[in-house]
């Protein structure tokens, strides 16, 4: 697939509202490693910035309820012509964009 090396910085923070409530932000970028010759639309890892942000609220002492959503920004990019992966793919534009929403619960025994 000739893809590349890629360049991921992340970063991110927490801070404690209460002792009920934590949040968190965070930014991650990763350079895209797929190069124009293979891009596809069945696999287009191209996205290159993330947002995300959570909270977490302490129910009790063992007990903690976690939320999080996490949105990767749209990227579009165009194969090029001739594509190394099929004629069809020749000059097509693939486009990504993902949103997730994350629910969770800890228990400590």
């Amino acid at each position: 697939m000739n893809w590349k090396n890629s360049f991921v910085i992340k970063v991110g923070g927490e801070y404690k509202f209460s002792h009920k409530f934590d949040g968190r932000l965070g930014y991650a970028y990763g350079s895209n490693p797929v190069p124009e010759t293979t891009v596809f639309p069945v696999f287009p890892a191209i996205v290159e910035h993330h947002v995300m942000a959570g909270l977490s609220f302490h129910a009790s002492r063992a007990l903690t309820l976690n939320a999080a959503f996490e949105m990767a920004l749209n990227k579009s990019f165009t194969a090029s012509n001739p594509s190394l992966i099929a004629a069809e793919y020749s000059a097509s534009t693939s486009q990504l964009a993902t949103t997730l929403i994350h629910f969770s619960a800890t228990y400590n025994f």
